[in-house]
C-alpha cells in the first residue's frame, strides 16, 4: 500500500498541480523508506528541469542539499525539508530529456579511437556548446560509469568556477546527483549538468595544471595554520600541494571552512563554495586538487583564524534536557539568542547530531534571500559543522543561524 501511495506522489511530479501533488506527499511520506523514495524522485525531476532565464539554476543544488539534509538528520527531523521540496517541485519548468532518449542524442557524437572522454567534455564545455558536452558526458557515463563522468564534469568547470562560484557548486551537485539516483536516472542529472554548466560558462580557460614552482610540502594542519597566521603564502602554497597529494586532502579544507563561515559571502556562497569543494576534491586528481585549494585560498575569503568566543568550555551548569528545550525556543522564536543555547545544548552533553537535527527541523524559522538559497546556505553550514567537529560547530552554526533572519 505504501509503495502504490509514494508511487502516486512520484507520478504527480510531472505535473504542475501543487495542491493535488501535495495531498499524495502526505499520504504517502510517513517513515524514512518512503522519504527517501520521494527525495529520489524530486533530485530526478529537479535534474530534468530547465531554466530558459540568463540566472543560475539553483534547483539541483537545492534539491541536493536536502538530501544532505537528510542523510545527516533522519527521519523524522528532515521532514520539513523535504515538504518544501516537494512543493517546490512543482514550480520547476520540465525539461523533456529521458535516458532512452539522451542515448539517442550520445549517438551522434563521434569520438576518435583512443581519444579520451573526459578531454572531449572539456573541449565541449570550453567552446560553449551545451548540447554536445551533454551528449558526451552520455556517452562517458554509458561507457565508464556514473562516478567518471561525475568526475569529469567537476574536473571540467575548473576551466570557469563562476560568478560566486556558481559553476563549481552546480557541477558538484549534478554529479552526486547522478551517482544518488544511479543508472539509469543519473544519466539525465550528467546530461544536463553538462548543459547548464557550458551554458554559464562566459570566460573558460583550462587551469594551469603542473606549471607551480613550488614544491609540496608534508602535509600537516597545525603548520597550515601557522603559516596562515604568519602570512608566509609560499608555504601556504606548499602545504596545499601536499595535502593536494595525500589520502586526506579535505583536512586542508578546514582553515578555509572556518575563515568561509566568518565571511559567508552574499548569500553564502562562499561557504556553499567550501563546503562543494569538499565533495569536488574526492573527484579531483592532485594537480587539480592543488590548483582549486589555491585557488580558493587567495580568493575566497581575506583573513584566516577562529574567534574564540565561540569555541566549547569545559562543563555546563545546565541540564541537558533543558537545554535541548531552550535550543528548540531559540530556533523557533530567536530568543534565548541561539548562541548561548547551542553553547549550554554542547557544553551539557548533548551530542552534535542530535543539535543538528534540531536545527535542521527548524530550518523553516530561518530565511536568506529565497528559500532556495537559505537551504543551500543552512546545510553548507549544518554538514561544516559535523565535519570540524563538536569542539568547532559552534563557529558555522552561530554564525549562519545569525545571518539567517526570521
Amino acid at each position: 500500500m505504501a509503495g502504490t501511495a509514494i508511487q502516486r506522489f512520484l507520478d504527480s511530479l510531472g505535473t504542475y498541480d501543487h495542491q493535488q501533488g501535495m495531498r499524495l506527499f502526505d499520504a504517502a511520506v510517513k517513515d524514512a523508506g518512503t522519504a527517501r523514495s520521494a527525495l529520489l524522485g524530486i533530485l530526478l525531476n529537479a535534474a530534468n528541469q530547465h531554466d530558459e532565464n540568463p540566472v543560475t539554476p539553483h534547483a539541483v543544488p537545492t534539491a541536493f542539499s536536502g538530501l544532505e539534509a537528510f542523510s545527516r538528520a533522519g527521519w523524522p527531523a528532515s521532514l520539513p525539508v523535504i515538504r518544501f521540496l516537494a512543493l517546490y517541485s512543482f514550480t520547476l519548468r520540465k525539461r523533456d530529456w529521458s535516458p532512452a532518449a539522451l542515448e539517442r542524442l550520445a549517438g551522434s557524437v563521434r569520438v576518435v579511437p583512443g581519444a579520451k572522454l573526459a578531454d572531449a567534455l572539456a573541449r565541449a564545455m570550453g567552446g560553449g556548446k551545451p548540447q554536445e558536452a551533454a551528449a558526451v558526458a552520455v556517452v562517458l557515463a554509458k561507457r565508464e560509469g556514473l562516478p567518471a563522468a561525475g568526475n569529469a564534469l567537476v574536473s571540467a568547470s575548473l576551466g570557469d568556477v563562476g560568478r560566486l562560484q556558481h559553476n563549481l557548486a552546480l557541477a558538484v551537485a549534478y554529479a552526486e546527483t547522478a551517482e544518488a539516483l544511479g543508472d539509469p536516472a543519473g544519466i539525465v542529472a550528467v546530461a544536463n549538468g553538462a548543459f547548464e554548466v557550458t551554458s554559464l560558462a562566459k570566460e573558460y580557460a583550462p587551469p594551469p595544471l603542473g606549471s607551480e614552482e613550488t614544491s609540496p610540502a608534508t602535509p600537516d594542519l597545525e603548520r597550515l595554520e601557522q603559516v596562515l597566521f604568519e602570512d608566509d603564502f609560499d608555504e601556504v602554497h606548499a602545504q596545499l600541494l601536499g595535502f593536494a597529494s595525500s589520502e586526506h586532502p579535505e583536512e586542508a579544507l578546514k582553515p578555509l571552512l572556518v575563515a568561509a563561515c566568518l565571511e559567508p559571502g552574499f548569500l553564502g556562497h562562499s561557504l556553499i563554495a567550501a563546503h562543494a569543494t569538499r565533495h569536488a576534491l574526492r573527484r579531483l586528481s592532485p594537480p587539480e586538487r592543488g590548483y582549486l585549494l589555491w585557488k580558493f585560498y587567495r580568493t575566497l575569503v581575506s583573513r584566516f583564524g577562529s574567534p574564540e568566543g565561540l569555541t566549547l568550555r569545559s562543563g555546563s551548569e545546565v541540564e541537558p534536557a533543558a537545554a535541548v528545550e531552550a535550543l528548540k525556543a531559540s530556533l523557533k522564536m530567536k530568543t534565548p539568542p541561539v548562541e548561548r543555547t547551542l553553547r549550554d545544548a554542547l557544553e551539557s552533553g548533548v551530542p552534535l547530531e542530535k543539535v543538528l537535527q534540531h536545527v535542521v527541523y527548524n530550518w523553516t524559522h530561518w530565511t536568506v534571500g529565497e528559500k532556495e538559497h537559505t537551504l543551500q546556505y543552512l546545510n553548507a553550514a549544518v554538514q561544516t559543522a559535523a565535519f570540524l567537529g563538536k569542539e568547532q560547530a559552534m563557529i558555522p552554526l552561530v554564525t549562519t543561524l545569525y545571518r539567517l533572519p526570521f
